[in-house]
């Protein structure tokens, strides 16, 4: 039986549903494993305090992500209902078992130069907002805010070895995460990466791109081997 604050925040989200034309509801409660609030998750959906949460969303099948910096991530899928309500009753968060994910290899610059500048930027890219009657700016703008909370659950370690241009980054959140790889000279590469935890990727060589084009060669020779790398069903690399 649902509590009657429940009952009023699925009524306004089937409101909505019904202005808008489309979407459902989703009802569930989210429970963690060990002792940590569900009101620490961080998610586009509003958690209470025992976990319950209402949710108008936009496009079923469409995920909706749940984080913690100490909780494997919980991804719900939603699926059409018969109705305007689905009830996905109590869903559960896992502890980590072991550090996040890394990634290692070697930059090399104007194909067999040591890039002894390198640096190394990180940007998280939170999936789309399934959420129902959101206009595209406010959208953007709640991934925005969720990006900025994300940033600080779980810093990654960046360690750059000047001499050799080798680079690791270690404890990567299960989050997507585009990776900016530059020198002072303007020389760039970037991927995209989204691993689970513990997952361990090395790509090898890999040849940053020159600043006045002379050398964007696409698929780099050193990059056919390393785009396949071994993963378990978690892990996935992108390369652009």
């Amino acid at each position: 039986m649902l509590r009657e604050d429940i009952i009023k925040r699925v009524e306004e989200a089937q409101n909505l549903v019904k202005k808008v034309g489309s979407g459902h509801v989703v009802v569930g409660q989210l429970k963690m494993e060990g002792n940590a609030s569900p009101r620490d998750v961080i998610s586009q959906v509003e958690i209470l305090e025992d976990g319950c949460f209402v949710e108008a969303i936009a496009v079923a099948e469409l995920p909706i992500y749940f984080w913690h910096p100490e909780y494997q991530r919980l991804t719900l899928h939603p699926v059409k209902p018969t109705g305007l309500i689905e009830n996905v009753g109590e869903i559960s968060m896992r502890l980590l078992n072991g550090d996040g994910g890394s990634v290692r290899g070697v930059a090399v610059a104007n194909g067999s130069e040591v890039p002894d500048d390198l640096e190394i930027a990180l940007n998280y890219q939170v999936p789309g907002i399934n959420r129902c009657g959101v206009e595209p700016l406010k959208q953007a703008s709640l991934e925005r805010v969720l990006t900025e909370r994300l940033k600080a659950i779980k810093p990654p370690r960046v360690e750059i070895v000047k001499e050799t241009g080798a680079f690791k980054i270690s404890n990567l959140p299960e989050i997507r995460c585009e990776v900016d790889l530059h020198t002072a000279q303007k020389d760039d590469r970037r991927f995209t990466v989204d691993i689970g935890p513990s997952d361990h990727l090395n790509i090898s060589a890999f040849d940053l791109y020159r600043a006045d084009a002379s050398c964007r060669f696409w698929p780099p020779p050193a990059l056919e081997l390393a785009r396949k790398p071994r993963r378990n069903r978690a892990g996935r690399v992108y390369w652009i």
